[in-house]
């Protein structure tokens, strides 16, 4: 049996944690993920840039440049990047990445094991973000996308995805372990005192 969660949850009929749902979540709370994700997203890809852009000046120096020039023309790629995904990150959140979330959390709600869920949405995160990319690379360029923007928009969005699901499920667990200890803490005060004997 189901309980249906309190406020706008309950009210549009969606429902909380409970034995058989173990890893059910309410809108909110799956809009909180979501965002965490995006959020991720946007700060982790154009530093995987610089990052790029650092090792390889190292391992492989081209002549005259220095790692100062290196980390200034790193960060300047970074913004363009930045402002290049920004467009492009939303559209696949709310067409692509969003719902596809939504059903596979729907999908898993019954598993209570954490690395399932993990995996499934690392998995979502890889295969949404590749093919954004590859998608926005073509189509900007007119070309065919290579490997140097799908597999670390990939990695990106894999890692941000699985972030965006474990903060968000890790605050909807821990406020349930809350009302439950509130829960009990209310049943114990309202418990009737045993009467003294009489004499």
């Amino acid at each position: 049996m189901t309980v249906s969660a309190p406020g706008v949850a309950g009210r549009y009929g969606m429902r909380v944690r409970t034995p058989e749902l173990p890893m059910a979540f309410t809108w909110g709370e799956f809009a909180r993920g979501a965002g965490f994700a995006w959020l991720g997203f946007q700060l982790l890809f154009p530093l995987v840039y610089v990052v790029i852009s650092l090792v390889g000046s190292v391992v492989a120096p081209s002549p005259g440049s220095t790692i100062s020039s290196t980390i200034g023309m790193s960060l300047l790629f970074s913004l363009y990047t930045f402002v290049y995904a920004l467009p492009w990150s939303i559209g696949a959140l709310l067409l692509a990445g969003g719902p596809l979330a939504w059903l596979l959390g729907l999908t898993l709600r019954r598993v209570r094991a954490i690395w399932p869920h993990l995996l499934a949405f690392a998995v979502l995160g890889a295969a949404v973000g590749g093919t954004t990319a590859w998608v926005a690379t073509t189509v900007m360029s007119g070309t065919s996308a290579g490997l140097g923007l799908t597999v670390p928009a990939a990695v990106v969005t894999a890692g941000s995805v699985v972030f965006g699901w474990w903060r968000a499920s890790m605050r909807a667990l821990a406020d349930d372990a809350r009302l439950a200890r509130y829960a009990e803490a209310v049943a114990v005060a309202a418990a009737p005192t045993a009467e003294p004997p009489a004499p």
